[in-house]
């Protein structure tokens, strides 16, 4: 593997206003020698960032070594679209030369590569359970194949223009697509059928005409977001006049939920941050490269960022840490940048629009003083849901405080047996022999908690318990409304930074 050599970059910070909403800082600039990124990818726990380039390159970098982890070499043509799997086992890549390769990134190696019925792929997704591929693109159609082996499951047609994004639904059984042609269908998978259709109509000015020029999926399929631009023809036929709209669809029965208007320019792109809370989008002028990001509740551009070269590509992390842009470099023709930002937003859903998630308690973290201080998870009480939950929510809070610095876990299968030798079960009776367990886990706090579903909304309950004192040092809990058990996934997400720093 390559060292990477790390740059500096400048950013200036714009007019930042809503305080504490939204923190940039850069992590690190990777040089990349190509004339374009056309496209990248982060990984699900932001491990690992992936960027394509214009000569069908795909490189694969290590996000907190640095380290280029793999360079890619299949396609001859521009890539496109990139996806990493849940666990970042695979990435999927593809590119003008009408081709999508999968590749095993524990191997380094293609696993396949897909040539039939692709088209030039500009949007490629994996459904949440990790069994099936869809891509669409230029060729109007929408392609679905088993994952990873590539095995052909058929396609749905129904558009009549280039699709520019396509999101599955929480279970993996509904496909959402967005086209050129102003039509937003929802897909039946398992009858490989449509749905429904919603036409994309907004007029803000009177007669006016509109093209959809982008579209993004909120990742707890809430809504569906399309980037329309506007035109009339003005009084006494001196010219258009533009007007570029943000449009909000329910996902559920496609009704339009919010319109933001006066954006600065043709929205080509856009990204939308986790918990709903805002748009991340280009705000560029003819002097000044800016990214800005748009409070979706309340419309306020509540933080813009300068940034030297010209902006090609930008992607958000499914778990909000990261942002990465790719940037051309303005000294070096024949060289761009892929730009590294931790990026911090209040994981709280206040300000935020259309979020299933409200954390009911405080939000500041329990652990951020000190440390690190060993910390054991225990099982969790579940209630109407199913039991081995008891033990996957342990193990989905490990892995999101594992990369707290504040924190030292005790392994999971000690923890194990000690409650089976002591014969432990209830979070109830864990908390009355805290000081016990604590003296043989070697552990410092305990944290227990329950996870219970009432009709359709989801409550997961966390508890601190300092196992000197045998007292519960604090409590978050956070609330999902209207939601399915793979919710449980996202719940754990945006609780675990209430926990530990």
């Amino acid at each position: 593997m390559k060292r990477l050599i790390i740059f500096c970059l400048l950013i200036t910070v714009l007019a930042p206003t809503g305080a504490g909403q939204v923190n940039l800082s850069l992590d690190r600039q990777i040089p990349v020698e190509t004339p374009f990124i056309t496209a990248v990818a982060l990984s699900h726990d932001s491990r690992w960032v992936a960027a394509g380039t214009s000569e069908g390159l795909v490189y694969v970098w290590d996000i907190e070594s640095g380290e280029q982890l793999h360079l890619l070499k299949i396609h001859n043509k521009a890539v496109n679209a990139l996806t990493f799997n849940a666990d970042g086992k695979y990435l999927a890549a593809g590119s003008d030369d009408k081709k999508i390769s999968i590749w095993n990134l524990e191997l380094g190696a293609l696993e396949k590569l897909v040539d039939k019925n692709v088209g030039k792929p500009s949007c490629i997704e994996i459904s949440p359970d990790g069994k099936s591929m869809a891509a669409a693109g230029s060729n109007k159609d929408i392609s679905l194949w088993e994952f990873p082996s590539g095995a052909s499951r058929g396609m749905l047609k129904g558009h009549k223009k280039e699709i520019i994004n396509i999101a599955f639904g929480a279970l993996g059984n509904e496909l959402v697509s967005v086209s050129k042609d102003k039509r937003l269908m929802w897909w039946d998978l398992n009858k490989m059928k449509s749905l429904r259709v919603t036409e994309i109509d907004i007029h803000t000015m009177p007669n006016s005409g509109n093209d959809v020029k982008s579209a993004a999926m909120s990742a707890d399929k809430r809504f569906i977001a399309v980037g329309l631009d506007e035109q009339v023809l003005q009084k006494g036929g001196q010219g258009m006049k533009f007007k570029y709209t943000l449009a909000f669809y329910d996902w559920r029965d496609g009704a339009v939920v919010k319109i933001l208007e006066d954006n600065y320019k043709t929205i080509e792109r856009f990204e939308l941050t986790p918990q709903n809370c805002y748009t991340l989008l280009e705000t560029s002028t003819l002097q000044t490269d800016k990214l800005a990001f748009r409070n979706i509740a309340s419309g306020s551009f509540d933080y813009e960022t300068e940034i030297e070269g010209d902006i090609l590509v930008y992607a958000i992390a499914p778990d909000g840490d990261l942002a990465a842009v790719g940037v051309k470099d303005s000294e070096k023709v024949g060289r761009c940048f892929l730009n590294l930002w931790n990026l911090t937003i209040d994981k709280s859903s206040t300000g935020c629009f259309m979020s299933k998630f409200t954390i009911t308690s405080a939000t500041e973290p329990l652990i951020s003083f000190g440390g690190p201080y060993v910390i054991a998870v225990m099982p969790f009480e579940v209630a109407k849901i199913p039991m081995e939950l008891e033990q996957s929510v342990p193990k989905m809070l490990e892995t999101k405080l594992i990369a707290s610095p504040k924190v030292r876990l005790v392994e999971r299968s000690r923890i194990d047996d000690v409650l089976k030798e002591l014969e432990f079960q209830k979070s109830d009776y864990v908390e009355k022999q805290a000081a016990e367990l604590g003296k043989i886990l070697g552990a410092q706090y305990l944290i227990t908690g329950n996870v219970s579903m009432l009709g359709h909304d989801l409550i997961l309950s966390v508890k601190l318990i300092n196992t000197e004192t045998s007292e519960i040092t604090g409590i978050r809990e956070i609330h999902c409304e209207g939601c399915a058990l793979e919710d449980i996934f996202e719940a754990v997400n945006l609780l675990a930074p209430t926990i530990a720093e």
